[in-house]
């Protein structure tokens, strides 16, 4: 039987790739500087995530996905993330600031890690959040809200539908942008250097293909979680049957 296109995406790079890295870059340590660390790349990882999840559920990127994805599922593992208001937030300062510039907009949002008493807290008026808690949060709401939600025949067959164009989307890019730019690009003058006793590794990379992915609260509130304790042990797989 066919892999679908959703079944592809969702296993391939989802599963396999992004709930990984996440789970990596939660358990990096903290610069004895206190400055650095993983706090960025995983707060924006994260927000990658909820934006690509959301889309595939409700056919709408950007915003709309993001909100989609945020208010139906990432509040259900808390209820701080109802807080009105708050997915605009992280979507105008946290999404758009660390893409585009590398920092968090302002200084209304303070990221920090592993530091769960201080998650979703306001002092100073600055809101502070754990990014560890934050990712352990969205792989906690993927796991016991997204997929769940797919068992409803109509839900995963418009998931199943707008997987395809989203994958359509990416391929028609790849052809326009791609291809056009890498043939133009000096051949190698032959393989790539690596040691005589290791091989070129098998999943390097993380692309998506014609038929899907290639294998390769306010202040003084403390932060309550109907389920996730802290940040996803990395040393344990992520089972999505469990």
């Amino acid at each position: 039987m066919a892999i679908s296109g959703l079944d592809h995406l969702l296993h391939d790079y989802v599963d396999l790739y992004l709930m990984p890295d996440l789970a990596t870059m939660a358990a990096a340590p903290v610069p004895e500087s206190g400055r650095g660390g993983m706090r960025f790349p995983l707060a924006q990882t994260v927000m990658a995530g909820i934006e690509l999840l959301g889309r595939l559920e409700l056919g709408k990127g950007k915003g709309a996905g993001f909100q989609c994805y945020w208010r139906r599922h990432l509040a259900s593992v808390a209820d701080v993330y109802a807080t009105p208001g708050l997915d605009d937030l992280f979507y105008q300062l946290v999404r758009h600031g660390i893409a585009h510039t590398t920092l968090a907009k302002g200084s209304d949002v303070r990221l920090v890690m592993h530091r769960i008493d201080l998650h979703l807290r306001v002092w100073d008026g600055s809101l502070y959040v754990d990014c560890a808690q934050l990712a352990a949060d969205f792989r906690l709401s993927y796991k016991q809200s997204f997929l769940p939600r797919l068992e409803d025949a109509f839900v995963r067959q418009a998931a199943e539908e707008n997987a395809g164009r989203f994958i359509d989307e990416v391929v028609q890019a790849a052809a326009r942008y791609g291809a056009a730019t890498i043939a133009k690009m000096p051949p190698m003058a032959g393989p790539p250097m690596w040691p005589a006793d290791s091989a070129m590794p098998a999943d390097s990379y993380v692309s998506v293909g014609a038929t899907g992915p290639a294998a390769p609260a306010g202040p003084g509130a403390s932060y309550q979680s109907t389920g996730a304790t802290g940040p996803v042990d990395p040393a344990e797989p992520f089972d999505i049957d469990r």
